[in-house]
């Protein structure tokens, strides 16, 4: 990149080094630029400005895709003043968090469409079917229709693929009242969810195990300065009853491993683990099963949490009616499920991740809230 050029961005470090001139380092679209500003008439710059201007462009020699040096501002236009409520932003940590979100982002969207996946979009505001074990965020529609925040794309995916989309990908937003939202776990988040037809779970497996290893390869090439990746990521596998077995507990939930067995899985396991087959009464309706075993999988990192959970889904109304009766639910709310799938619908399987969630423990030290944006928690919403 040569030539002269504008640039637009937050100043994160200033350094007079004689009158007239100062060392300027800012962050533009997630970039590193440095600068040399030598005008006469410079206006006054703070940390935390925001200020356009024109220079040279220099690629630095040895540097990174991501850092330019500008040998001389020509001119620079008066700053925006920055207050206390922008200070966050100007935090070089806080802004790589946000541009690790976008490398994961756009990672994710071509590895899908370069697989021919469809991308689609689920509705976010939805009627009562989400009411259930999970609590939802209750809004007011037209002329004072309940609605809800949706909690989940699974219901819409099952319906877009019974239209002959095959394979479908979303970068979806949800939203859960379960818990109170904190920087540790947001209420309000962003996940990846993919659905395949005539697909099993070693194929999700595949998938995403793929997908995991280009978006750290991504992250690698982006030469991080204030996060450390993890070392080369592993994946192993492990079945439930198994790992039950050899932690030596015979607790039985497949909602929440206990803490034995997550401390169990971090002492064994590196890196990435999947456990797959699962009790059928541990899971969702929808997941399929057989002989009490499901069809599913979850993604575990360091036994710390999982990551991201799918499978093959049932597709039968009559075997989805029985298992919402099982979980004494009302069918009638999932009239238009059933309803969808009576015109009959291939075997298909999914799988989803939260995004924030993901890079919070993908990187020690981290926490979801610095990947969102505008994170909104307890004590915290933005305007």
């Amino acid at each position: 990149m040569s030539g002269v050029n504008q640039i637009h961005g937050r100043v994160t470090n200033i350094k007079k080094l004689r009158k007239n001139l100062r060392f300027i380092i800012i962050s533009m679209d997630g970039n590193r630029v440095e600068c040399v500003d030598d005008h006469e008439e410079s206006v006054r710059l703070s940390r935390g400005d925001f200020f356009t201007a024109t220079g040279q462009f220099r690629r630095k020699v040895n540097s990174s895709d991501n850092e330019f040096s500008i040998e001389t501002i020509t001119s620079v236009c008066k700053p925006r003043t920055h207050n206390a409520l922008s200070d966050e932003f100007v935090d070089p940590r806080r802004i790589e968090a946000l541009r690790i979100r976008t490398i994961m982002v756009v990672a994710i969207s071509n590895f899908f469409l370069q697989r021919n996946f469809t991308p689609v979009h689920s509705p976010i505001i939805v009627g009562d079917w989400v009411k259930g074990q999970t609590r939802a965020f209750k809004v007011e529609y037209h002329r004072g229709q309940e609605a809800y925040l949706t909690i989940s794309t699974i219901v819409h995916h099952q319906l877009i693929q019974s239209m002959g989309y095959g394979r479908i990908f979303e970068i979806a937003r949800l939203f859960r009242r379960n818990n109170d939202s904190s920087p540790k776990k947001l209420s309000e988040f962003t996940n990846i969810v993919i659905g395949m037809l005539n697909s099993s779970v070693e194929e999700v497996i595949a998938v995403f195990g793929e997908m995991i290893n280009v978006i750290y390869c991504e992250l690698r090439s982006a030469r991080l300065r204030e996060f450390a990746l993890p070392a080369p990521l592993v994946f192993d596998r492990i079945t439930f009853d198994q790992l039950l077995c050899d932690a030596s507990t015979s607790q039985l939930s497949g909602h929440q491993l206990s803490l034995e067995v997550r401390t169990y899985m971090n002492e064994r396991f590196p890196s990435f683990v999947w456990v797959t087959g699962f009790p059928e009464h541990t899971r969702p309706f929808y997941v399929k099963s057989s002989h009490g075993i499901c069809d599913d999988c979850q993604l575990w990192f360091k036994g710390r949490t999982y990551l991201a959970t799918g499978g093959v889904i049932e597709t039968n109304p009559d075997t989805i009616a029985l298992k919402i009766a099982a979980e004494g639910k009302d069918i009638e709310r999932f009239r238009f499920h059933i309803d969808a799938l009576e015109l009959g619908v291939p075997p298909m399987a999914n799988i989803d991740m939260g995004i924030e969630r993901f890079l919070g423990h993908f990187f020690d030290g981290s926490q979801p809230a610095e990947f969102s944006f505008f994170p909104r928690y307890s004590g915290r919403v933005a305007p």
